[in-house]
């Protein structure tokens, strides 16, 4: 073989070699990795809403955020047990009215550092900050070593555990990064130490859970499994990693069922949308009304809650006038407002914030009877706003000072079920003859902001949650009549220009047989009631109030869409009570299905089989590897004054790369067997990196040397 023919042979086969070896090097280095989907809600912009202190108020309950005992709302819709499992807690107890958590050992933050009492006293005392319910019963907390909590309360409550445990329970704030706004708490200065939390932005989030964020951006967030995980059996259940989709409409959610994009989902399906997802082959389950029919659930879920006009008492006086409510509840039927959401919602049989299974078990007969029903009626919806001094003119309503009576509803885009039915709302409303613009708001800023801030943003009526996403008529009546008006959010957000407007007018409503009655003190009083006959009592009062004075008013009630995909999870069994603890915290629901070992990930498919490791020594592959590159015939070639070596490497290139084209879809293919042969591909890579760098050096410097051979000679100098 002519001398440049084998050069060029020889840099060509080096060349393959080097880098076939690195790409297959990378093919079989790669670990498999199984990862889960969800869609979660959080608020790119307005960080501090629900978590106030916690980075873009979200905490995901899917995997980072744990709870002191978990609760089981399937068991108390099921069997009237209050359920707990011990989660951080292990254990806890009642000594007098102390109560005394004992916290489980060897747990950390996802930072690393460990998990103690002082935290859980952080986890309170910032909740002392934000009003948090707790603390109308709590006096006190001790952390007498770093696993023991002592809560010193006034009494005991009918719902203690179930608030210090799980619902204020819920740990995302470790004392060691916000032991600064705990001292202001201590000091007295809670105002101080609540504009604090609100200013501060943490980097991360943070957790005990098993997993991680590792990054967030205003679209996806994605979360590692944490390999130091305090509960070391459920880890080989548990994806790799989840990817969470931030929501921003039903649509992009539906669109993801249809391609099994998502393997959990809790958002609603209007009939064509269920009809479309239905019969596709990876569904494993859709709980939804009509969903036992059409078999794709043994059961329908309620979802302990429901939809509610809120009204902006502040920005619109005449809604302080229960008669102008009344009027509007009246001009409303309530049996269209769930159309196109009929697999979704149920009008209310009347507006008490006490849900339909539970409205003969909790409301008295006597009182049941003297609550409204508001049954369509224009009529005397005209009657009440002319009492109130309301006129209609040319089909229009004016106010008292002969302005025209409008109104702005506002509700969530995202939530195209809301949406839609508030729109059915606006459209009743205009024909009834009150001027009424619809105005969708970006949905995390309704619930961050406009939602929350009366006094801030231009809303009259506005969607809301009612019924408290917990079978107890006790939590219903908090979430979000007794939270919002009285508690956590307009005393908080609004502040003085809320307080004195409720001081004014909804502190004292008549109620037959009680005379008048404060809806906070009967709701603090209801919880250190153990009485059954006493606490239906009181559920009777807080019916009656919401039912004939509308502080809130209750539209529809809600039964959950539940979602499962079998594509890469195995769930629990569909008859489970499990599923009945979707209401609320729908995404902790199916964490804990793993939690509780009633459900795993698929392993991927079994990939290629991996060629067999050669048992040749390290040192002897380096040895013939060093052997086989042909120092000393490139040498010789080079001084031989090739004089068409450029062109023919410039040829040989090509090929080169249709090589390596066909190597790395080789790689590519082998990609997945990975484990078998890791330890030698870190060998292997190296050995084929310094063979790949030895080419091109001498690759470089023979095209540098022929280069300079064959160049012409340079022209002599004109003397």
């Amino acid at each position: 073989m002519h001398p440049k023919n084998k050069l060029l042979t020889l840099i060509l086969i080096t060349t393959l070699i080097a880098v076939t070896g690195l790409l297959f090097t990378y093919a079989y280095g790669q670990k498999a990795v199984t990862e889960i989907t969800y869609v979660h809600g959080w608020d790119p912009v307005h960080w501090h809403t629900n978590w106030p202190g916690v980075p873009y108020g979200v905490g995901f309950d899917e995997g980072v955020v744990e709870c002191l005992a978990w609760f089981s709302k399937g068991q108390l819709m099921l069997y009237g047990k209050m359920y707990f499992v011990p989660w951080l807690a292990e254990s806890w107890e009642w000594k007098g009215t102390d109560f005394i958590i004992h916290l489980r050992r060897g747990v950390t933050w996802t930072d690393g550092t460990p998990f103690t009492s002082k935290d859980v006293y952080c986890q309170y005392m910032i909740g002392k900050a934000l009003g948090w319910p707790i603390w109308d019963f709590v006096t006190g907390i001790d952390t007498p070593d770093d696993y023991t909590v002592v809560v010193h309360c006034k009494t005991r409550t009918i719902l203690a555990e179930y608030f210090l445990l799980y619902e204020y329970g819920r740990m995302t704030r470790p004392y060691h990064v916000y032991k600064d706004i705990v001292k202001l708490v201590e000091a007295g200065r809670l105002n101080e130490a609540k504009s604090k939390l609100y200013a501060f932005k943490p980097k991360t989030h943070y957790g005990t859970g098993p997993y991680k964020v590792v990054r967030m951006t205003a679209s996806e967030a994605i979360l590692e499994k944490r390999p130091d995980y305090w509960k070391k059996d459920i880890l080989p259940n548990l994806p790799d990693r989840l990817r969470i989709v931030r929501f921003t409409g039903n649509e992009m959610v539906w669109a993801m069922y249809l391609a099994d994009k998502i393997d959990a989902g809790w958002y609603v399906m209007p009939p064509s949308v269920y009809e479309a997802v239905r019969t596709k082959p990876w569904v494993y389950a859709i709980y939804i009304i009509g969903g036992v029919e059409k078999g794709t659930c043994p059961f329908i879920i309620p979802d302990c809650s429901g939809m509610a006009i809120y009204f902006n008492f502040i920005k619109n006086k005449y809604l302080l006038d229960v008669r102008v409510r009344k009027a509007i509840m009246y001009a409303i039927d309530r049996s269209k407002v769930p159309k196109g959401y009929e697999t979704v919602f149920k009008p209310v049989d009347k507006p008490t914030s006490v849900l339909g299974p539970n409205e003969k078990g909790w409301i008295k007969p006597e009182i049941w009877e003297k609550i409204p029903a508001y049954e369509y009626n224009p009529s005397k919806a005209e009657a009440l706003l002319k009492e109130a001094g309301f006129t209609k003119k040319g089909g229009k309503w004016y106010t008292p000072e002969g302005k025209p009576f409008k109104l702005v509803l506002i509700s969530p885009a995202g939530y195209t079920d809301w949406t839609t039915m508030f729109s059915h709302v606006a459209d009743m409303l205009k024909a009834f003859g009150i001027e009424v613009e619809f105005r969708p708001i970006e949905t995390s800023a309704f619930w961050g902001e406009w939602i929350q801030r009366p006094d801030k943003y231009d809303w009259d009526l506005a969607t809301g949650w009612w019924g408290g996403f917990n079978p107890h008529p006790y939590l219903g009546f908090y979430r979000d009549w007794i939270r919002y008006f009285y508690k956590e959010v307009w005393p908080v957000r609004a502040g003085d220009a809320w307080k004195s407007i409720c001081n004014k007018y909804f502190r004292a409503f008549e109620v037959p047989g009680y005379g008048k009655v404060d809806p906070e003190k009967i709701w603090d009083e209801w919880a250190s009631t153990f009485d059954v006959a006493k606490q239906k009592e009181f559920a009777s009062i807080l019916a009656y109030i919401v039912g004939n004075y509308l502080p809130i008013a209750p539209l529809v009630e809600k039964y959950l869409t539940v979602y499962a995909s079998s594509t890469r999870v195995t769930w629990a069994p569909k008859d489970h009570w499990i599923w009945y603890n979707a209401p609320g915290r729908c995404a902790e629901m199916f964490f804990f299905q793993f939690f509780l070992g009633l459900a795993k990930v698929k392993k991927p498919a079994a990939p290629p089989t991996a060629p067999a490791p050669p048992t040749i020594p390290i040192e002897e592959i380096v040895k013939r590897v060093t052997a086989a590159i042909p120092v000393k015939e490139i040498s010789e070639a080079i001084k031989s004054g090739l004089t068409e070596l450029g062109t023919r490497i410039e040829s040989a290139i090509g090929k080169v790369s249709t090589a390596v084209e066909s190597a790395r879809a080789s790689a590519e293919a082998a990609k997945a067997a990975a484990e078998s042969a890791s330890k030698l591909a870190r060998r292997a890579f190296y050995v084929s990196l310094a063979t790949l760098i030895l080419v091109i050096i001498f690759g470089a410097v023979t095209i540098a040397l022929v280069a300079k051979r064959t160049a012409p000679a340079k022209p002599a100098e004109k003397k």
